[in-house]
C-alpha cells in the first residue's frame, strides 16, 4: 500500500474552497517559494543565495499548524519542505483572534550576531475585499508586534522588539495594480532641525503588497518574483505545464507533495471563486434584464389586445381597428372570435 506523505494527510479531507485556501497557504510555506519571496522583499537578504536563505535564515520545524499532523508515522519516505506555521493564531481576550496564513521567524546574518525578524505571508485573491488591504496588512504588523510581549520583551523593555513583515501576495489584482510591488513602512521625517534617531529604533514594521498579473506569459514583466508567483497561481494553465515551467525557468524543484497540491488545485472546479462569482453575477444580471424586457413586451401586447377588444365591442370598422391597434387582420379575427363576434 502506498504511504501518503504528511501533507496529503493534512489536506486530503478538505474540499472545494477550503482546499483552495489551504493549498495556497501550503504553496507559500514551501521553503523554496518563501526563500524567493524573502530574497525579493527583505533588503538584508537580497545578496544571499536562495539556498542560504532556505537553510540558514528560515527557522522552524516543517509542520502545518491548526491541523492534526500524524507525528507517529515515522516510515514516510519523503520529508515535506514546508515552513513551520505553528502559532499562526494570535489570541487576545480584548482584541480578538487573528489567524495568519503563514507566519515564521527568520534570522538575518550580521557581523556579530543575527537579527531575528518575524514574517507573515498572506495569499489574497480579492484585492478589494471591502476595505483597504494595506490597512489589514499594517494591522497584522501591529498584532505581530504586540504578540511579542512576554516572548521577546517584558514590562518596558521595548528595545527588544523584533521587526515584523506582513507580505501580501495579491493573486488577482485590478489591472492598474498588476506587476507592482509596494512597501509601506515607518520612516523618519525632519519637521524642524536635523536630529536623527537610529533607523533600527523605529523601523520595526513593514507591509508589502506583491501584485501579480493575470495574463499568462503575455503579462510577464521581467520581475522574477512576480513572474514566478503568477505562474504558480495561474488559473488557466495545466498543472504539469506549470510544474515544468517553474522548474525550468525558476529552478523550483518539484516534490511529490508539491505536485499533489498543484494537481488538485488545478482540477478543482471554480478554482478562483472570485472569477466564478463575478461570472455568475453577470449572468444573473443579464437574465434579470431579459426577464424585465419580456415582461414589458407581454404587458404591451396585453394592453394592445385589450384596446382591440374595446374597439371590436364598439363596432368600429375593421380597417380602423387594424390602423389604431397595429394588429394584423388574422389576430383581430381571433380576438373577435373569443368575444363571440365576427369582423
Amino acid at each position: 500500500m502506498e504511504i501518503r506523505t504528511m501533507f496529503w494527510h493534512v489536506l486530503e479531507k478538505l474540499e472545494g474552497a477550503e482546499y483552495m485556501d489551504a493549498g495556497a497557504k501550503a504553496l507559500l510555506s514551501y521553503k523554496v517559494i518563501s526563500a524567493l519571496i524573502l530574497k525579493s522583499c527583505i533588503p538584508e537578504l537580497s545578496d544571499l543565495s536562495l539556498k542560504t536563505i532556505e537553510d540558514e535564515c528560515i527557522i522552524g520545524e516543517p509542520e502545518i499548524a491548526n491541523v492534526p499532523v500524524h507525528r507517529d508515522e515515522d516510515d514516510r519516505t519523503e520529508k515535506p519542505e514546508k515552513i513551520n506555521q505553528a502559532g499562526n493564531e494570535d489570541n487576545d481576550l480584548k482584541e480578538g483572534k487573528v489567524t495568519y496564513d503563514v507566519r515564521f521567524v527568520i534570522h538575518i546574518p550580521g557581523e556579530e550576531e543575527y537579527t531575528k525578524v518575524y514574517i507573515n505571508l498572506e495569499a489574497q485573491n480579492k484585492f478589494n475585499p471591502g476595505y483597504p488591504l494595506v490597512k489589514r496588512g499594517l494591522y497584522y504588523d501591529a498584532r505581530m508586534i504586540s504578540a511579542q510581549y512576554g516572548v521577546e520583551f517584558t514590562e518596558s523593555d521595548y528595545g527588544k522588539i523584533k521587526k515584523v513583515y506582513s507580505i501580501w501576495i495579491c493573486i488577482n489584482p485590478e489591472q492598474e495594480y498588476q506587476n507592482t510591488i509596494n512597501r509601506y513602512q515607518v520612516t523618519e521625517k525632519h519637521v524642524f532641525g536635523d536630529a536623527e534617531l537610529p533607523v533600527k529604533d523605529y523601523d520595526i514594521m513593514e507591509t508589502i503588497l506583491v501584485c501579480l498579473h493575470t495574463n499568462g506569459d503575455e503579462g510577464k514583466c521581467g520581475n522574477k518574483l512576480i513572474d514566478m508567483l503568477s505562474v504558480l497561481f495561474e488559473k488557466n494553465k495545466p498543472s504539469k505545464e506549470k510544474q515544468d515551467k517553474l522548474e525550468k525557468d525558476y529552478d523550483i524543484k518539484m516534490t511529490k507533495e508539491y505536485n499533489e497540491v498543484m494537481d488538485r488545485m488545478c482540477n478543482i472546479s471554480g478554482y478562483y471563486t472570485e472569477d466564478l462569482y463575478a461570472a455568475k453575477a453577470e449572468l444573473a444580471a443579464a437574465k434579470q434584464e431579459l426577464a424585465a424586457k419580456d415582461r414589458l413586451i407581454e404587458e404591451k401586447d396585453r394592453a394592445v389586445k385589450e384596446f382591440a377588444k374595446m374597439l371590436i365591442n364598439e363596432g368600429k370598422p375593421v380597417d380602423e381597428i387594424e390602423r389604431y391597434s397595429g394588429l394584423d387582420i388574422d389576430t383581430l379575427k381571433q380576438i373577435a372570435e373569443s368575444l363571440g363576434k365576427t369582423l
